[in-house]
């Protein structure tokens, strides 16, 4: 029987911030995988919003994480100099 990848998807909510969720995964030895997915959605009646869609993958495992636009991001993604696509 082949092995299966466990993929999991971190949804982003209007209250919660998934990049310190995102640094800590990384520090236990996480990698992200580029680019980076740039799309923007609907957000209840504020309207549009950018979001990053970052997958990370440790062995066979693999996660989405949702990341707002937000100062802090777009600060962590210069520094590191990811490559963004978007769809």
């Amino acid at each position: 029987m082949a092995d299966r990848e466990e993929n999991q998807v971190i949804e982003l909510t209007a209250t919660t911030s998934h990049l310190p969720e995102l640094l800590h995964r990384l520090e236990e030895g996480w990698q992200i995988e580029e680019p980076l997915l740039q799309r923007s959605i609907m957000h209840g009646l504020d309207g549009r919003r950018l979001v990053l869609e970052t997958v990370i993958r440790k062995g066979r495992e693999r996660y989405v994480i949702a990341l707002g636009d937000e100062p802090e991001v777009q600060d962590f993604v210069a520094q590191r100099g990811l490559w963004l696509l978007e769809v």
